[in-house]
Order: C-alpha cells, then sequence, then structure tokens
C-alpha cells in the first residue's frame, strides 16, 4: 500500500505541483481522512479521488479538499469507489458551474433522489453524466433532475432509463415542476 500511494502521491502532483513540503501535507492529510471524517475510505482510495477531483478542474487546494471530504461520505454511505464518487460529484458540479462550497448540496441532492426514488448512488455514477450537461443546458436545476430521476425509478423505471429520459425533451417538460418534490 504504502508504494502505491506514493504512487497516488506523484500522480497528484502532476496537476497540483505543489512543493514537497505541500505534497507531504497532503500526504498526511489523504492518511488520515477516514480516522477524520469517520469513513472506510484508504489512503490509497482518498488519493485516486483527490486525481480525479483536480483532474476534473478543481485544483486549488482548498476546494480540492471540500470536494474531498464529501466524495468520502458520499462514498462510503453510497457504497461506491471513492474515485466513482469523485467523478459523479464533480461532474455535476462542472456541469451546473458550481463552486466547491456547493458539494455538500449536491451529495444531499443525490442521497434524496436515492431516498425517495429507486436508485442506487451505484447506478447514479454510472448514468447520471450522461443527463447532467443536458439538463444543465436546458435550465433544468440538479435538484430538479433528481427529482425527476426519483419519480420515474420510484414508479418502477429502471435507472438507466430514467436517466436516458432525463437527456432528452422528457426532462424539460416534467422536470421544473417536480423540484419541489426533492427539497
Amino acid at each position: 500500500p504504502g508504494v502505491a500511494f506514493e504512487g497516488q502521491l506523484r500522480s497528484i502532483n502532476t496537476i497540483a505541483h505543489l512543493t514537497e513540503t505541500q505534497l507531504a501535507k497532503l500526504g498526511e492529510e489523504l492518511r488520515t481522512i477516514n480516522r477524520d471524517l469517520g469513513t472506510s475510505l484508504s489512503p490509497v482510495k482518498a488519493a485516486a479521488a483527490e486525481y480525479e477531483i483536480l483532474s476534473s478542474g478543481f485544483t486549488k487546494t482548498a476546494d480540492a479538499s471540500k470536494v474531498l471530504a464529501t466524495v468520502a461520505v458520499l462514498s462510503t454511505a453510497g457504497h461506491v469507489e471513492a474515485a466513482s464518487a469523485a467523478k459523479l460529484l464533480t461532474g455535476s458540479l462542472n456541469a451546473y458551474g458550481a463552486s466547491a462550497d456547493e458539494a455538500a448540496r449536491f451529495s444531499g441532492i443525490l442521497f434524496k433522489s436515492v431516498d425517495l426514488g429507486s436508485s442506487t448512488i451505484a447506478e447514479l455514477t454510472q448514468y447520471l453524466g450522461n443527463a447532467t450537461p443536458v439538463a444543465a443546458k436546458l435550465g433544468v436545476g440538479f435538484d430538479e433532475l433528481n427529482a425527476f430521476i426519483a419519480a420515474l425509478t420510484g414508479n418502477g423505471l429502471r435507472t438507466a432509463t430514467a436517466i436516458k429520459r432525463g437527456d432528452g425533451a422528457d426532462i424539460r417538460v416534467f422536470a421544473h415542476d417536480l423540484g419541489d418534490f426533492i427539497l
């Protein structure tokens, strides 16, 4: 694990361009994140998620740390790999032009969608990225998109099918009326 972790830190630094002191500090943060947040995230998986976060455009250390803390909880509670949770969350944030400060709110919407519908975080990591850019371009809020998905999956549609409908005209017609459903 030590070699893999060091390799991940070096990969992170190809994007972050940290000094050795800063990289050592980041390494320590990644080693202790599971203890600090009460998650099951290993240092290697935390580093993989950090790489995904940085590579998605959250390159300021403070922003990446905010997103990583949310990803740690999302991946642990959602039973998905941290790197997959990072892709889901950062892809959603980027589609909506949202900052790292919105990470916890977006994660809460994802969990609410799972709670009210019949999807899992794993299914959302697999499919939601197909709908978020289109929904955002159509002016459909992230909460509205997830309310739409929750309503469809809660009524028997498979997650992939619901999300496919969410990347087309159906979402524009119905989602605005469902926004309050999830909030």
